[in-house]
């Protein structure tokens, strides 16, 4: 070993000593096709403005053994247009291509690549690449309408031409061609190469001893393993009680992918494969929801709850009945739920200790009596892809964040004497609420003037969930769309005094809804738990760097989801696109509020709500796989 490792000094020093002829060239690999698409900024009308920005980042396609990426310069090359040779149909941020025509790139070789010229040279602008059709977009500037494309530049620009990418280290250079496309009225997207990293992989052959069950609500919930069919199954059965909720559930006591392995560059990705069984009647409308979360110790989560029904609500039926899971265990429906584990010191100071818990489980509402039956998880795959906003494509500030005029917001409080039977929820009382207020700074959310919390054996929690007024900027889910929400939110409150923040995607009205939950800041004892709440809620000792303003008691908040409509989830989701399915239903809803408070330690009553939401953005781009 030592005579090896010799060996291996010696061989390196030779390498130094030679390096100007030896360098390491740059290795690039699966850089995905690229297909530039106007869906994303059609906000009322078809604004034919080909630009999909932040299509991917160089440093994830490219290696070099003795230069850092960000010192990796590249450029591209476009090839041959069958309508029109020689015409230039893209910029790639802002800079134009070093050659045009096969004929051209032929002749020149490497000339002009190694290294680029600064008018050529990409990364310097972003580490991302944005590409735009400068035939059917042309210019420079910000999103516009243009005239739509026509014959035959439509079909060719459809069909795409080559485009090669080279990256120089200075010495070395290194080349790979990808099409890239542009096509109306369709999304931007990315194929033929994945941008998705898997780091865990249960397929639940056995039981595993990572996994456990939580606490049951109500009789007739059961967890159990389906060993002929590899999954863990969690069951509620349908009950008589007025006002009963149940609940049964999975989820992994330590983390199952540390928080090293995403960093603070990445999103996470879980791929729940799920089915159903056990209902009676064997219909999808008498099946609990599914609940799938991606969370750090019970404290910050994402939460993804699909519906195949909404009590009281039949008309939502035949949507929901196209989000159900699959009834054959050997094809489970996926489904996917996206988390941004947040930049705080507790995550960045112990990268092994921290991390992604995963939690799977069936719960049936208070006012869904019928529900029942099994819903069982099958495989479960985590990853991690880069975390890149798209296409801006709404935003709401100050005054502009409005209450919705058809949901409104939902406020009231229930009080638990002690004495109610498991999963039994006492009256709404919508005297005694949190508030809202609205200004030209935003919505402030308040719980601090009323008695909420525990006195003895009662306690009295308020819940509060705002939805917004969507107007002419409200989205519309698509196919293979992946959406961002960005909250600004600060607080002059202590961030160690918050209760329980909630943002909320939901669309199908009420069918599938994404819930990013944060704190509360005494809800659990633990001192690490209690330093991830502490340091990303807001308010005074939020230590979260995504800010705004350096120094603001806040941060920005990212909460993602993907869309509903996935072939991954049913074949068919005809409804979902469908022009007869009214736009409300296919909206994007977007809201906020929290719960104060259900912590349950001897500190619980030092919470409560205060917080004020300046700014609402949403992003869309390209499924990352």
């Amino acid at each position: 070993m030592k005579k090896g490792l010799l060996a291996g000094l010696l061989l390196t020093s030779v390498t130094f000593v030679g390096a100007n002829a030896f360098a390491a060239a740059p290795v690039i690999s699966n850089i995905p096709d690229v297909i530039i698409g106007d869906a994303e900024d059609n906000v009322g009308t078809d604004n034919n403005f080909f630009v999909f920005t932040n299509a991917f980042n160089f440093d994830n396609f490219v290696s070099d053994l003795d230069t850092p990426k960000a010192s990796l310069q590249w450029s591209f090359d476009e090839g041959d247009d069958a309508v029109a040779p020689n015409q230039r149909w893209f910029t790639i941020n802002g800079k134009q291509a070093v050659h045009l025509g096969s004929s051209e790139i032929a002749t020149s070789g490497n000339t002009g690549h190694n290294p680029p010229a600064p008018a050529n040279e990409l990364r310097s602008v972003s580490q991302f690449a944005s590409f735009r059709d400068i035939i059917f977009s042309p210019g420079s500037g910000p999103a516009q309408q243009f005239p739509a494309p026509t014959e035959p530049d439509k079909s060719d620009h459809a069909a795409g031409k080559v485009v090669t990418f080279y990256v120089s280290d200075g010495t070395n250079v290194a080349s790979k061609s990808i099409l890239v496309a542009t096509r109306d009225n369709q999304n931007d997207a990315l194929s033929g190469g994945s941008q998705f990293t898997q780091l865990y992989d249960e397929p639940f052959n056995s039981l595993p001893a990572t996994w456990t069950t939580e606490a049951l609500v109500a009789t007739g919930s059961t967890n159990d393993f389906d060993s002929a069919n590899g999954a863990i199954r969690s069951r509620v059965a349908s009950t008589a009680a007025v006002g009963t909720y149940r609940v049964a559930s999975w989820y992994t006591p330590s983390p199952v992918v540390q928080y090293g392995a995403v960093g603070s560059n990445n999103w996470v990705r879980g791929k729940f494969y799920v089915y159903r069984t056990g209902q009676s009647p064997n219909q999808a409308n008498v099946m609990p929801a599914i609940r799938m979360r991606l969370m750090q110790r019970f404290v910050i989560a994402s939460t993804l709850e699909a519906w195949s029904h909404t009590p009281g609500i039949p008309t939502l039926e035949p949507l929901g009945a196209q989000l159900a899971p699959s009834a054959n265990p050997a094809a489970p429906s996926v489904y996917r739920v996206d988390f941004d584990p947040p930049e705080v010191p507790q995550n960045v100071n112990n990268p092994a200790t921290e991390g992604i818990q995963a939690y799977f489980g069936a719960y049936a509402a208070a006012n869904d009596a019928p529900a029942n039956g099994y819903v069982a998880l099958t495989e479960l795959v985590i990853g991690t892809y880069p975390a890149v906003l798209g296409t801006e494509v709404s935003s709401y500030t100050g005054a502009g964040i409005a209450i919705s005029t058809s949901d409104g917001a939902d406020a009231y409080s229930v009080v638990f004497t002690g004495s109610e039977a498991p999963g039994q929820v006492p009256a709404q009382d919508t005297t005694t609420k949190p508030s809202y207020s609205q200004s030209a700074s935003g919505v402030t959310i308040d719980s601090t003037n009323s008695a909420f919390g525990q006195s003895g054996t009662t306690k009295r929690i308020g819940v509060i969930e705002f939805y917004m007024e969507l107007g002419s900027q409200a989205v519309q889910v698509t196919t293979g769309s992946l959406y961002q929400a960005r909250f600004h939110i600060t607080s002059t409150r202590n961030s160690n005094e918050q209760a329980q923040m909630r943002l909320f995607l939901r669309s199908g009205a009420y069918l599938y809804n994404v819930l990013y939950e944060v704190g509360g800041a005494r809800a659990l004892p633990g001192t690490e738990a209690r330093a991830l709440a502490w340091q990303h809620l807001p308010g005074v000792g939020n230590q979260n760097p995504d800010k705004q303003i350096p120094s603001e008691n806040g941060c920005w908040y990212t909460v993602l989801m993907s869309s509903p409509v996935n072939t991954d989830i049913q074949s068919d989701q005809s409804l979902w696109t469908s022009p007869s399915t009214p736009v409300a239903r296919r909206n994007i809803k977007i809201g906020f509020g929290g719960v104060d408070t259900l912590s349950t330690g001897s500190d619980q009553n030092d919470e409560a709500l205060l917080y004020t939401v300046d700014t609402v953005k949403v992003f869309v781009s390209s499924e990352p796989e």
